[in-house]
């Protein structure tokens, strides 16, 4: 969040409005109770009031009295409430014209039918009118009722029927006012759970909503915001006359989108959307989930046979523990919304109620919905929003303090400059520092302890200068900090459509600026830092970016998780290539699988004259290309993201060669095709961040790491030994030459639970290779040959056994001039292949098939290509 200290507070100018209104209105009223025909002199307020009282009651009458207790209430709902008072809207202004004309009506009707009550409250509304009585309604509407020449209102109807005519149009302005104070009660009830509040103001206004469509709107938009939930544990007591009543309303609601297709503008990115003959997109209101719901439940008329899920029931168990919105057991999405309606609960409805049946609703224009074939994207609300107490005010005063501090720090060692710009982030705050001409940028930069010291801040960074500006960038702690949710940065990446492949939500700069940036641009990654410091809070939100906003037809991921407990949960998930990898041998493998697939894609890409993967998906895909190319072409290639979470343990626990000139090869190559690497560690060192790593991951993130060298390594430039840990990184890419200070997104527990279980329960796991630590291949993966021989030399050696008729480890040392684990290696292929005997005891091994057919059983000889 960005706070600049010149900007207004809009909360200290609605005070002042507010202040004003109660003032203009208690001075009204002062006029209006002192008011006498003459002399002037005698009213409260002089003059003024005397003119204003005066010319009130002559176009008023008796309704001048409630003005002033209407502006103080609205003072009060500003100053207090802090309430945006705005002009009313065209219907608005008609309703209270008509309040006034008729309530003006009503009582000049009276003063007409009753002088004596119109003497006796004359005294308040009196005027030179040169009548018996005084009219209490005032002149504009006694001219048209009396005074109008030929036809006036006292001519055409009379006074009983004006009488009529004017309470009617005061019932119909009262049903109004009533009607707007329901709704918000209705809302409110809704989001407290109140059963009863939402039954009698939901059935006043559905025998209000008979006649008016736009009742049913209201009340379809209230009801959509229930959480799922919470509607079950509403509708787990309640009688059936309300669920009859929330199944009428939904009914109508979706009757209403049918007949006059109301196009809503905002994101249905995320969510199922209604689609129309004309192609239009629609957003269904009120979640499919509570049509499911409340049609169980009507038809059964109990909770007996339906299982709330995991996470409704985890917090029936925990009450204080946060749930998370989920859908119900059997996916409403197996069906369309038009065969689920037609069922039982149309029976409990008479013929004559308010609405048609759903079968007559649907009959006429069916309104398709996505399947089950369709996939669909987590929704953002199984997030949590994020919790900040701050508020600009509380702050600016202690900002100014802290700039005023800092001033008066530099000045203690004889600089001179001043404090101008304050950026506030999530964690950290910058000084934008300004030196006074003549002063070195290196001074600033030489007492840095000086700094932390005198400013009892726990680290702090200086940027001297600030890349593109003429000023020193001082960092230091927040005096509040606050997290940065998941959520705000998965909804300000759906409110800005940015076209991404592989969106990657990291988090917030100190500007407030969110770090949103694409994997294929990187096209590679790096996270590093110290134990404790958000490295896997860092990973996890990487993958649930990917799983919040990409389908596995988009993107496919690979997990390497050493460590075992990491990444495991996601094993499941339809997004996986195959479960996720714990053991070394098992890395291997799927790196070499990795390397098969990237020459085959680049192989295809070759043959069809493309370059890209973005070219591959965006061609126009041609039935003959497999018959011309003699093999078959997918109609999309898919994204594929490699993540490491412990790039060191994995290269300390196997041959450090064959690792890293895998992921050198890959890093190089792969990223045309769509393969992409995010390897992290907390192992920063020269091990294991080589040169030839480093040299093909241009993008990196540091966290928290414990000396500069340490941050040499992973940024080339130190800087990450001075950050506050828990999330607060440097982020480094090609579009981001310097180092870009923020605090990383915070994903909890409970929300890559419910993101899990949603997915889950919609999608099957939809493995490639079944495992690769057990060492099954899964034959589809590779297609150049159906198993695992990636040794060159092993073609070699086969012929030198077959022509010396021995099959020893020592012969293919001495001829192929190769150490001992690789001979050992070669010998065990070969018997794995069936090609030599197994080791019995002391005798050598037997061979077990010729030269002549060694050719007809090697795996490696396909016509594929």
């Amino acid at each position: 969040m960005s706070e600049k200290l010149q900007g207004k507070s809009s909360r200290g100018t609605k005070e002042i409005k507010g202040f004003l209104l109660t003032s203009l209105g208690a001075l009204f009223f002062l006029a209006l109770v002192s008011f006498k025909p003459f002399p002037e002199s005698a009213n409260w307020l002089g003059l003024v009031g005397f003119c204003t009282a005066f010319v009130s009651r002559l176009l008023l009458g008796l309704l001048a009295y409630p003005i002033p207790f209407v502006l103080c209430y609205l003072g009060w709902q500003v100053g207090r409430h802090h309430v945006d008072v705005t002009c009313p809207s065209r219907g608005q202004r008609c309703i209270i014209s008509l309040a006034l004309f008729s309530s003006s009506l009503v009582l000049n009707v009276l003063s007409e039918l009753w002088p004596s009550f119109a003497s006796s409250a004359g005294h308040l509304s009196s005027y030179a009118s040169g009548l018996d009585y005084t009219p209490l309604g005032g002149l504009p509407v006694f001219f048209i009722y009396k005074l109008m020449p030929v036809l006036n209102l006292a001519v055409l109807f009379g006074p009983i029927g004006n009488i009529l005519l004017g309470s009617l149009g005061i019932s119909f302005c009262t049903g109004f006012l009533i009607y707007q104070i329901g709704m918000k009660r209705f809302v409110a009830a809704i989001k407290k759970g109140n059963e009863r509040t939402v039954f009698l103001v939901g059935k006043g206004a559905l025998l209000v909503g008979k006649t008016c469509h736009r009742t049913s709107w209201i009340m379809l938009e209230s009801l959509s915001k229930i959480p799922l939930r919470k509607t079950y544990h509403v509708i787990k007591g309640t009688s059936s006359s309300l669920l009859q009543l929330l199944l009428r309303l939904t009914q109508q609601g979706i009757s209403k989108i049918k007949l006059e297709w109301r196009t809503h503008q905002f994101s249905t990115k995320p969510y199922p959307a209604l689609l129309s003959k004309e192609g239009k997109t629609f957003t269904p209101i009120l979640q499919v989930q509570h049509i499911s719901l409340l049609n169980k439940v009507v038809a059964s008329q109990d909770l007996s046979d339906y299982i709330p899920p995991r996470s409704i029931q985890e917090a029936d168990e925990e009450p204080s523990r946060t749930t998370i919105e989920t859908e119900l057991k059997q996916p409403v999405f197996e069906q369309p919304l038009e065969d689920a309606s037609r069922t039982e609960p149309t029976a409990l409805f008479d013929s004559n109620a308010f609405l048609p049946s759903f079968e007559n609703n649907f009959s006429t224009v069916p309104i398709p919905l996505f399947t089950q074939q369709s996939y669909q994207l987590p929704p953002p609300f199984l997030m949590k929003e994020a919790f900040s107490s701050e508020t600009q005010e509380e702050q600016t005063t202690a900002l100014r303090e802290e700039a005023s501090r800092l001033e008066n720090v530099l000045r203690n060692f004889g600089i001179d400059a001043t404090v101008g710009e304050i950026n506030q982030g999530a964690r950290i705050t910058s000084f934008e520092v300004h030196p006074a001409t003549g002063v070195k940028v290196q001074r600033i930069k030489a007492i840095e302890s000086d700094i932390a010291l005198n400013m009892e801040a726990k680290s702090i960074r200086i940027l001297a200068p600030i890349p593109g500006k003429a000023a020193v960038g001082i960092e230091m702690p927040s005096l509040k900090m606050r997290q940065v949710g998941f959520r705000s940065l998965l909804e300000g990446y759906l409110e800005k459509e940015i076209p991404m492949d592989i969106p990657l939500l990291l988090g917030e700069m100190i500007s407030g600026e969110q770090v949103i940036v694409d994997l294929t641009k990187m096209p590679h990654l790096i996270v590093a830092g110290a134990t404790g410091s958000g490295k896997s809070v860092c990973i996890n939100s990487i993958i649930m970016s990917i799983l919040m906003t990409c389908t596995p037809g988009q993107v496919r991921l690979l997990m390497i998780d050493p460590k075992k407990v990491e990444l495991s949960c996601y094993t499941p998930l339809p997004h996986l290539i195959a479960p996720v990898i714990t053991e070394t041998q098992g890395a291997k493998e799927a790196f070499n699988w990795l390397t098969r697939e990237m020459e085959w894609r680049y192989e295809v890409l070759r043959r069809l004259g493309l370059r890209h993967i973005r070219h591959f998906n965006e061609r126009v895909p041609n039935e003959s290309e497999s018959e011309l190319l003699g093999f078959e072409v997918p109609e999309k290639m898919y994204f594929i993201v490699v993540i490491v979470d412990e790039l060191a343990d994995l290269m300390m626990t196997s041959s450090t060669p064959d690792i890293e000139n895998a992921i050198t090869r890959i890093a190089q190559k792969a990223r045309a095709v769509g393969i992409h690497l995010v390897l992290a560690t907390q192992r920063p060192s020269r091990e294991v961040i080589t040169g030839l790593i480093k040299a093909n991951f241009p993008a990196r993130v540091a966290f928290k790491v414990s000396n500069r060298v340490n941050s040499q390594i992973i940024l080339d430039m130190v800087g990450a030994e001075e950050l506050l840990g828990n999330g607060d990184m440097l982020f480094l890419s090609s579009t981001h030459p310097h180092p870009v200070r923020a605090q990383g997104a915070y994903v909890q527990e409970e929300e890559i639970r419910a993101v899990i279980d949603f997915i889950c329960q919609r999608n099957s796991p939809n493995y490639l290779v079944a495992s690769f630590d057990e060492d099954l291949i899964n034959q589809s993966g590779n297609r150049f040959c159906g198993e695992r021989i990636e040794d060159a030399l092993y073609e070699q050696a086969v012929k030198i056994i077959l022509e010396t008729g021995v099959a020893s480890t020592t012969s293919l040392q001495r001829r192929l001039k190769i150490g001992y684990p690789r001979a050992a290696s070669l010998i065990d292929e070969m018997e794995r292949q069936g090609l030599i005997s197994a080791q019995d005891s002391s005798k050598q091994r037997k061979i077990l098939v010729g030269e002549a057919n060694f050719h007809s059983i090697d795996p490696r000889n396909t016509d594929e290509f």
